[in-house]
């Protein structure tokens, strides 16, 4: 048995702090972590003190702990944790369970919070028991891995599954397990580890647990239970020493001389003997003779009132007895009266009532009504116990919720320690909002906690108005704008739409749109002509250099192109698209841009740029490599590609090289919150005046908006639309921000 400073205060507190005159604790602990036994058990298995003055009704209680955590032992936390415990519970007033529920939610939540800012080596969960003993009375609470037993003459109960709830320090709340027993001298009460109840057998810990040292029982269970990971409290409730005394003085006391039983016995005088008296050892005592009966002697007679008082009483009785008498006088003269008035007498009317049937017994109807009345209050009993029982959770969500903010607002010189009450307080206010989705403290909490990280990370949240839904679920999409004209390639489907937005960009005039621009399988009279193949890319090419009018190109994986002005139009009103061949296309195009009238094709599987220089309005030469073969390249796969002068190309794992003339840049992403782990999409608006970078990071549902040299400006969201991204495009002139997610076109103002 491990015994520690803890202890010794225990026994100081049996000294002054007494629960049951008649009975002394005996208590034991082990504590076994990764095969090696605790010198000291204290910080782990303890007897809770108040710090001070105790809360009304606290008084005559004692308070036990065990935790059963796994991870790196650390002293401060087991501190902290013990202490909250402590101070919530005796600071507490009312019931024993309601106290001892919100001292296991605190422990819990401040585990919870310190795993949020440890990383996962330094994090602990496991298992918590508080035991409250008060009279004859335990009150067991147990959350996570442990179970409690109690040894009651001779009998061995354990309570719940302790392997079946959730581990503490998990989540913000926890589940907990109450129970309640009774605890008399000879008892004993183990609270352990589940592992070490579930793999010991019944008998063996039976018999443990009836050794009559506590120590005895501590060396047995060490013995029989896991040898890893063990953490147990033992409590004997045992007679007090003066009861031993007494029982000792007793047991060497000469029998006193045996007298035969008379043959006719009286009844026996005197009250029965409880439990309790039968079953401790009685003293035997000499059988006493009756005394024989003296004479009744007189008793003295006791003194009455005094003259005063005998006279007031018969004064008040002669005045009631004058009182009735003149009461039957007027009623004789009232009776006289009538009698003198002319007429017949008539005799008294009464009104006879006539008897009502017993009613019939209906033995069902009212076995009915009794089986339902315990049930009906049963059900209200347990909705007001909920109601109150989810009332006050609430009520201690919020309040935590505003501890954490107290904090992160002590803490703004540190912003990441800041960062980290922010994110607890969110997390807490969301579980609140759950519960109550229409308490306006939570909803404000929520909001506050909300902003605060907002403005920490950078975020700015956009309110998007969806233009258009292509129903085209997570197929690959691309998109390219040119004024109030957007142009969109369905990557699977191989079609390209053109629509055109109302003036304030907000929804799309159906009139001149266009879903069947081009598609596979088209054939194309102008230029070349042909069938139209699997469409790859498409982008805007601007008439510059050799190149003689502006329109949109769209590429072909087989290695030809269509081009669409919309200035022209056929003879029957519709799009007019001539068609060229490349003489030399790449083996998969990734994506497609165009600068100062060349074409540029990003080839996905090699990670090459191709450049076609145009002759009027085709590009009828073979293409040149933009980077030279020991240009150093980045070892994922390209996804997307943006061209200023220079050349931007965005990677798989997010990362983002600048090039220009075919050599890298220094560039580099900094600022960033989070890790860019699905990144699908990469634009920039190169007639604007910011010349910023927009990343499409899919993987956390945001828009990375970062300046020319790569520092970070600000991150865009929006909630719940942005949750599959597709394609985006900007244009800074009309302060627009296209997106695709999910298949909808999304427009949403820049600033």
């Amino acid at each position: 048995m491990e015994r520690g400073p803890d202890w010794q205060q225990l026994l100081q507190m049996n000294l002054t702090h007494p629960v049951d005159q008649q009975a002394e604790p005996v208590i034991g602990a082990l504590r076994i972590t990764s095969g090696e036994r605790w010198a000291d058990a204290g910080l782990s298995i303890t007897a809770l003190m108040p710090e001070s003055r105790v809360a009304r009704g606290r008084e005559g209680e004692r308070l036990y702990l065990l935790l059963d955590l796994s991870g790196s032992y650390q002293p401060d936390l087991y501190r902290d944790l013990c202490q909250k415990a402590g101070s919530i519970y005796w600071s507490t007033s009312g019931s024993i369970t309601a106290a001892v529920r919100q001292a296991a939610f605190v422990a819990n939540l401040h585990l919870f919070q310190s795993n949020l800012n440890a990383g996962p080596v330094d994090r602990c969960y496991g298992g918590l028991a508080l035991v409250v003993w008060r009279d004859d009375e335990l009150f067991i609470l147990q959350a996570g891995p442990v179970q409690a037993c109690v040894m009651q003459r001779g009998k061995l109960h354990c309570f719940g599954l302790g392997d079946k709830s959730v581990l503490v320090g998990v989540g913000p709340r926890t589940s907990v397990r109450l129970d309640h027993a009774y605890f008399h001298s000879g008892d004993s009460l183990l609270v352990a580890s589940a592992a070490l109840i579930r793999e010991t057998e019944q008998d063996a810990l039976a018999r443990a647990m009836l050794r009559p040292e506590v120590d005895e029982v501590i060396h047995e269970l060490e013995q029989v239970g896991p040898k890893t990971n063990t953490a147990l409290l033992l409590m004997r409730l045992a007679l007090s020493t003066e009861r031993q005394r007494a029982a000792g003085r007793a047991a060497h006391r000469p029998a006193p001389e045996r007298r035969p039983a008379r043959a006719e016995a009286g009844p026996r005088i005197g009250p029965a003997p409880t439990r309790a008296a039968e079953a401790e050892p009685r003293v035997a005592q000499p059988i006493r003779e009756p005394k024989p009966s003296k004479e009744r002697q007189a008793r003295p007679r006791p003194s009455g009132p005094g003259l005063g008082v005998r006279a007031s009483a018969a004064a008040r009785a002669i005045g009631q007895g004058v009182a009735r008498a003149l009461v039957w006088l007027g009623g004789l003269f009232r009776a006289l009266f009538w009698r003198l008035l002319p007429g017949t007498d008539r005799s008294p009317h009464r009104r006879t009532r006539t008897p009502r049937p017993v009613p019939q017994e209906h033995r069902v109807v009212m076995m009915s009504i009794a089986m339902a009345i315990p049930i009906l209050i049963g059900i209200a009993v347990l909705m007001t116990y909920r109601q109150f029982g989810a009332e006050a959770v609430i009520k201690a969500l919020i309040s935590e919720a505003e501890h954490e903010i107290e904090l992160a607002l002590a803490g703004t010189t540190d912003p990441t320690t800041a960062r980290q009450h922010w994110q607890t307080a969110l997390a807490i206010a969301n579980h609140a909002v759950q519960k109550d989705p229409d308490r306006s403290t939570a909803l404000a909490i929520r909001s506050q906690a909300r902003a605060a990280l907002d403005q920490l990370d950078g975020i700015r949240r956009l309110d998007p108005i969806e233009a258009y839904d292509f129903q085209s679920g997570e197929r690959p999409l691309q998109l390219i704008a040119h004024g109030q004209m957007l142009f969109v390639l369905d990557g699977q489907s191989h079609w390209v739409a053109r629509l055109e937005l109302d003036p304030a960009g907000h929804s799309v005039i159906t009139s001149t749109m266009e879903l069947a621009l081009i598609n596979k399988g088209k054939t194309v009279v102008g230029g070349d002509g042909g069938t139209v193949g699997n469409l790859a890319g498409l982008t805007w090419v601007e008439a510059a250099g050799n190149r003689r009018s502006s329109g949109l190109v769209i590429v072909e994986q087989e290695g030809a192109f269509s081009f669409y002005d919309p200035a022209w139009e056929s003879e029957s009103g519709a799009p007019y698209l001539t068609r060229s061949l490349l003489v030399r296309g790449p083996e998969m195009i990734q994506s497609v841009g165009s600068y100062d009238g060349r074409l540029y094709l990003l080839d996905r599987a090699d990670g090459q740029i191709w450049r076609y220089h145009p002759q009027g309005d085709k590009y009828p030469d073979a293409p040149d490599t933009y980077f030279a073969a020991t240009t150093p390249m980045s070892t994922t796969p390209p996804m997307d590609m943006v061209i200023d002068g220079n050349i931007y190309v965005l990677y798989e794992n997010g990362q983002v090289n600048r090039y220009l003339g075919g050599e890298l840049q220094p560039f580099e992403l900094t600022g960033v919150t989070g890790s860019l782990t699905d990144t699908v999409a990469l634009t920039m608006d190169t007639s604007g005046q910011t010349r910023n970078l927009y990343i499409a990071d899919r993987g956390n549902q945001r828009i990375i908006v970062v300046r020319s040299d790569g520092s970070f400006e600000t991150q865009l969201r929006a909630d719940g639309l942005f949750l599959y991204l597709q394609d985006l495009v900007v244009d800074e002139r009309a302060n627009r921000l296209y997106v695709l997610s999910a298949g909808k076109l999304l427009v949403a103002p820049l600033f």
